[in-house]
């Protein structure tokens, strides 16, 4: 599935002609890669919605397409390339070419970083031809360019083209094609071209338009072919799928002839400061020279990475004061979840502020009744972009930040992996809005994501888009952001998974991601108690929607509930440790991970991201550490995001003493004021109980210290181990997940095993262990054994392996194998939890033992990188 670190063809371009000519020089032998920027094939027919073209004869794959949507051509065109054994990979951009002999050494670039492969040939199999224009020396102008939507009714500003019945599970509907041309003459430089572009899209907007094309189709003022240039795959807009597949065909037959080299066009060197790029150890990627310069150099007020949740209002919030303003989205829209990710509805949230003027607008473009918390995603990322650039801010879609400008500890801006190549921007203040602390993790600030520690992750999911419908919500896999190789398999797999509808959606749908150390972290304790901070930037208010399984000790014995609640997050908190010029919004904020359920909420993440875009235009020294809390949070006071009582109390930790007192008389009855204790640092909390167990000896407070790994209360726990025996337990759930994940017996079982140096007794319920066994079990048995560290637990370990076994993701055949039609499946995840932690404790009891290596070695290669991540790291260890 990867790619090679050579190959006799690099393709660069989703094309059909692209497609048509890897799978023709396959056909002659040649060893071929496919790369492209965005989540699928087929760009020029399901990116453009070109529904009319006719592909009968074009492939066997392809018969019978007419009564199926984009999501199955794209489908149909993986299964050919996976069956010819040509490795692809999606969000990959091109940042560099070079002549190298008779080829070209390519630099790949990506959220998981850079990395190069040499080729004999390369093709620019895109649309646009960037990689033509960039590395040849051609220049051509853009003479126009076409939108095309969906839509139930004519509209009256736009052309019909046909009438498509759209299948999904439930139904066939009908839909019109509707086109909006528009004359844009432009150089192709690729800031130039997307302003064309989104001012396009916002006129194009039809009102009850229930889909809209991914990109523009374009027209150009003359033909972008040259014999002297780097071949192009795409023949034009107005050829036929016959045509085109017939160009790639003869290019594969031309290529095997002909020689072509590269033209170096003119690079440019940073003006100031360094560039840390974007570097991930987990696959091994063959690294070469990093670029020698960029295409372009461009300055703002304020640079926004990232357009989604937080990203498309810090955009707004910064653009409305009058800063010039970029935001950089890898989708094709603003918004994120709550709109290329499908999930058009709130679950809770704090609907104040900048969200009610969102919810508001978005009300008045629909023209048909929503939920009532619920919202129409079209007229949501067209509102977004509107709002944006009539603010007189810009945007650029398909596009990411690969790497850091810093300059001593300040973020300067960042270099921008884009389809026309890769740009420096420097801005005044930069906001995060990655999800994944991207850019803070490549200017080198601490952050925290899986490790050797723990693979609790919330569970991701990939929505089927439906048009005319704004809300479907999944929860399946692991999905890494951050892994190249992870998320190309989990569009791929998700679309077999969502056969029957349209289309999958172009986003992830993540619930917890890379985050950063900030100056504070929200705790759970922070949430529980509503701890009020004197730089609250937003008022969330949420349940703790888990999505999976809990870590912190607290939640080990106090289950999270149901009952929403409300958490302040601190200015403090989105500014990662030791670097200025920089603010963190959303998933990457600096909080524990089992807090983040209550933060992430997308109506709470839009008010923190407008307050964070607001902010980054009053930075002047370069920190956001110097802002005036008071001005800043006066203006959050008057659009509605913040109340004043809400800031009336200040910093309302720490608690009174004779709280925490009274806190721990009341452990010998229940738990319910635990939390309060649990806010103690670590030394006195563990001296408190101490002294508490010495006064009221009891199981509760044994258990507390247990999971605390104090073994003052051991015999406690041991006593109501002998009495009692395994329960139900839990095993794997990620939708609908709240409450315990462990069972009151697996606490008591990992209590133990974490204040005992005693493994016979655990060794003996091991063996007692039910079959199938649920994962809680498996979870408390094998991290007690882990800190215990008796090598004596390998052999019933090594037996539960055995029959917990097979469930790696190695490649992506199985990864597809294992796709089932449940939108909110859990089994593969519950059975790879449990064979993963079992060889894990195997191997830190017994580092050579075969069965665990072996195991652990395979999860290293699991194209699930949550997984991977995890094994490698216990292997390092």
């Amino acid at each position: 599935m990867t790619l090679p670190h050579s190959c006799d063809a690099l393709i660069h371009g989703g094309t059909l002609s692209a497609w048509a000519t890897a799978l023709a020089l396959k056909e002659r032998g040649w060893s071929v890669g496919l790369t492209t920027p965005l989540t699928y094939l087929l760009e020029d027919l399901t990116g453009v919605l070109d529904l009319n073209q006719d592909l009968s004869g074009i492939h066997p794959l392809f018969e019978g397409h007419r009564d199926h949507g984009t999501g199955w051509l794209k489908s149909r065109a993986e299964e050919a390339i996976i069956d010819a054994g040509i490795p692809y990979l999606y969000n990959t951009h091109l940042g560099d070419l070079v002549a190298e002999g008779t080829g070209f050494e390519a630099l790949l670039v990506h959220r998981g970083g850079q990395q190069t492969l040499r080729a004999q040939r390369f093709i620019d199999g895109s649309t646009e031809g960037w990689a033509l224009r960039r590395f040849s020396g051609l220049s051509t102008q853009l003479e126009g360019l076409t939108w095309r939507t969906l839509g139930r009714g004519p509209s009256p500003h736009h052309e019909q083209r046909s009438t498509h019945s759209i299948q999904n599970d439930k139904k066939l509907e009908e839909h019109l094609l509707l086109e909006w041309q528009q004359k844009a003459p432009c150089d192709m430089d690729f800031r130039s071209f997307s302003r064309h572009c989104n001012s396009t899209r916002v006129a194009s907007f039809a009102p009850g338009q229930s889909h809209s094309a991914a990109l523009p189709e374009l027209r150009f003022e003359a033909s972008l072919q040259s014999e002297e240039a780097l071949p192009w795959a795409h023949p034009g807009p107005m050829s036929t799928a016959e045509q085109r597949v017939q160009k790639g065909q003869d290019l594969a037959a031309q290529l095997s002839k002909a020689s072509a080299t590269a033209i170096q066009p003119n690079k440019i060197a940073l003006p100031k400061g360094e560039a840390r790029w974007l570097k991930e150890e987990l696959r091994n990627l063959p690294l070469g020279e990093l670029p020698r310069g960029v295409e372009a150099v461009d300055e703002f007020d304020v640079l926004v990475v990232g357009g989604g949740t937080g990203g498309a209002p810090a955009g707004i919030g910064a653009a409305r004061r009058g800063a010039t303003t970029l935001v950089v989205e890898a989708c094709p829209a603003l918004g994120g979840v709550g709109t290329q990710g499908a999930i058009g509805r709130y679950w809770f949230g704090n609907r104040v502020g900048f969200t009610a003027e969102i919810d508001e607008s978005c009300r008045q473009l629909a023209t048909t009744e929503q939920h009532k918390a619920g919202w129409d995603v079209e007229c949501k990322q067209h509102w977004y972009l509107k709002s944006l650039v009539d603010a007189g801010g810009e945007c650029w879609f398909h596009s990411m930040v690969v790497a850091a400008i810093v300059e001593a500890d300040r973020v300067l801006g960042a270099i921008i992996a884009t389809p026309g190549g890769l740009r420096a921007v420097y801005a005044k203040a930069t906001v995060d809005s990655t999800g994944s602390s991207d850019l803070c993790a490549a200017a080198g600030a601490q952050t925290v994501a899986i490790g050797s520690e723990h693979v609790a992750l919330q569970g991701t999911g990939l929505c089927p888009v439906v048009p005319g419908e704004s809300y479907t919500n999944t929860d399946f896999d692991f999905i890494d952001d951050n892994d190249v190789l992870d998320t190309t398999t989990a569009f791929t797999s998700a679309r077999k998974k969502f056969r029957h509808v349209f289309d999958v959606c172009n986003l992830v749908d993540s619930r917890e991601r890379r985050r950063i150390v900030g100056d504070v972290e929200v705790s759970p304790m922070d949430i529980r108690l509503g701890r009020t901070f004197l730089d609250a930037m937003v008022k969330a208010h949420s349940n703790f929607d888990t999505h999976g399984f809990t870590v912190h000790p607290f939640f080990l014995i106090q289950p999270p509930d149901h009952a929403p609640l409300d958490a302040f997050v601190p200015l403090r908190a989105m500014l990662p440790k030791g670097l200025k010029g920089i603010v963190v919004t959303g998933l990457g904020i600096s909080a524990h991970r089992d807090a983040m359920p209550v933060l992430r909420m997308q109506a709470d993440v839009q008010n923190q991201g407008y307050a964070a875009g607001y902010a980054a235009t009053w930075v002047e020294s370069g920190d956001f550490r110097d802002l005036d809390m008071a001005d800043l949070q006066k203006h959050l006071i008057e659009i509605g995001n913040l109340d004043p009582a809400d800031l009336a109390s200040g910093d309302s930790f720490p608690l009174p003493q004779d709280d925490i007192e009274g806190s721990l008389q009341s452990l010998q009855e229940d738990f319910s004021r635990l939390d309060r204790v649990f806010t103690l640092p670590p030394a006195q909390l563990l001296e408190a109980l101490r002294s508490q167990y010495a006064k009221t000896p009891c199981l509760n407070i044994a258990l507390v210290l247990g999971m605390l790994g104090d073994g003052t209360g051991v015999a406690d726990l041991k006593e109501a181990l002998q009495k009692s025996e395994w329960d139900e337990g839990w095993n794997y759930r990620g939708m609908g997940q709240f409450g315990r994940s462990i069972s009151p017996f697996d606490a008591l079982v990992l209590a133990y095993g974490r204040c005992s140096n005693d493994a016979s007794l655990l060794i003996q319920l091991a063996q007692a262990v039910p079959h199938p066994t649920p994962f809680s079990h498996v979870r408390v048995l094998v991290e007690a054994f882990e800190s215990i560290g008796d090598a004596a637990a390998v052999p019933v370990l090594e037996e539960l392996l055995r029959s917990h076994g097979g469930h790696q993701q190695l490649d992506t055949q199985a990864r597809l194998e294992a796709v089932s039609d449940d939108p909110c499946d859990n089994t593969p995840r519950n059975h790879s939890l449990i064979e993963l932690h079992l060889a894990r404790a195997i191997f830190r009891l017994a580092p050579q033992n075969p069965l665990a290596t072996e195991t652990l070695e395979g999860y290293g290669r699991d194209l699930r990188a949550t997984f991977a991540r995890h094994a490698q790291a216990v292997l390092g260890a």
